[in-house]
């Protein structure tokens, strides 16, 4: 005999089977509300796509960032050239290599931002599987055949995840009898 538990919580939809009918494997049984499931489907895909355009944005900033430090780099180099033959002063400089530095920093954090997004569509991505694979545990199947037991909730009730049987299965066959 095989008890039939739900996998999900939720409110039961329907009832597809009679107490006492015989049912097959893979028939199903009950069907329990989808939609709070589609909700987190939809705001996961609202995630990922946020996520993408955060990365997508970050590595625009990333390239950005490159094309400036090759600006404040060639600046700061000549500078220094300059300053050692005494053209510039000491503080022109440091203001100029301050500036280089303070590019090559802003350059680390938005690749640190460009791998954060990446890591959170990568999040989301688990959390969709995770969410598609428990939309489809709201259609609770029969997984031997047999004939059903008594049914232990009707439609609108309210079922939690491994909680109680639904219902029971019992093969008919092969039937083992013992005599007293």
């Amino acid at each position: 005999m095989v008890d039939v538990k739900s996998r999900v919580a939720g409110q039961v939809l329907r009832v597809a089977f009679h107490e006492g009918d015989n049912v097959v494997q893979g028939q199903l049984l009950f069907e329990i509300d989808p939609e709070p499931l589609n909700r987190q489907i939809a705001q996961i895909h609202a995630d990922l796509a946020k996520h993408a355009a955060l990365e997508q944005q970050s590595r625009a900033n990333v390239a950005r960032d490159e094309a400036q430090i090759k600006q404040t780099q060639a600046a700061a180099e000549r500078e220094l050239q300059l300053s050692k033959e005494g053209i510039f002063s000491k503080e022109q400089t440091e203001q100029v290599v301050a500036t280089n530095d303070s590019a090559q920093a802003s350059l680390a954090a938005d690749k640190a931002a460009v791998e954060s997004a990446a890591a959170s569509i990568k999040s989301d991505q688990a959390r969709l599987a995770q969410t598609e694979l428990q939309l489809t545990y709201t259609k609770i199947t029969a997984p031997i055949s047999g004939r059903a037991g008594a049914v232990n909730l009707k439609a609108g009730n309210l079922v939690k995840d491994n909680d109680t049987a639904l219902v029971t299965i019992l093969p008919i066959a092969p039937i083992y009898v013992s005599f007293g």
